[in-house]
């Protein structure tokens, strides 16, 4: 939900920053753009806490499946999620995100004994460190904490932008996996032309 705005007003002040510089709108654009950055990095650093039990954490959770990854077989998983005749068989492709090897689940009835592979979460836990080192070390050391080793991590709103879509991706791949369901994607879309705001002016004119 923190993608389709931003990307809309870093074009806009793109293409218009020479007007906007002459109107001294520079240190509002960096406001905003400061803004942005700081949520969006603190909203990536909570969920890569995997010690802190006191919290939810994407991370922690996907931990937690690779643990017990032997435990969760496909006959398991269909005690908790029955098969409808009136539904698709969605069953086999949810559960088969997470196998090393999803063929067996084409033959559901002799399916029963596959596992979730650990591997196969870990590397969703490898891809989602790989993206976000930087951006984990800019959040704790200089949006949550005062740290006096300061930090070096530079990271582009590319960057930013990737290690957000890999989330989203993450969160709908387990979120259909542990309930059944799930939106193709999290991203907001936006129900409005969110652009107008920037083609009048921001304060109203005074009736003359």
């Amino acid at each position: 939900q923190t993608c389709a705005l931003p990307i809309s007003f870093r074009t806009t002040v793109a293409e218009n920053s020479a007007w906007i510089e002459r109107h001294h709108g520079g240190n509002f654009c960096q406001f905003v753009t400061r803004s942005y950055v700081t949520a969006a990095s603190l909203g990536v650093r909570r969920h890569l806490k995997m010690n802190d039990s006191n919290s939810i954490a994407l991370a922690r959770l996907l931990d937690q499946i690779a643990k017990c990854a032997p435990q969760i077989t496909f006959s398991f998983y269909q005690l908790r999620f029955p098969r409808d005749p009136n539904d698709i068989r969605w069953q086999a492709s949810s559960f088969g995100r997470l196998c090393a090897d999803p063929a067996p689940l084409a033959n559901e009835s002799t399916a029963g004994g596959v596992a979730v592979s650990a591997s196969t979460v870990e590397g969703d836990l490898a891809k989602m460190d790989a993206l976000t080192q930087t951006i984990e070390e800019y959040a704790d050391r200089v949006l949550a904490h005062l740290d006096k080793r300061g930090s070096a991590a530079t990271f582009t709103f590319a960057e930013l932008d990737q290690a957000l879509h890999a989330f989203d991706e993450i969160v709908c791949s387990y979120q259909r996996f542990l309930t059944g369901s799930a939106p193709n994607s999290h991203v907001a879309v936006a129900q409005y032309p969110i652009e107008r705001i920037f083609t009048v002016p921001w304060k109203q004119p005074t009736p003359t």
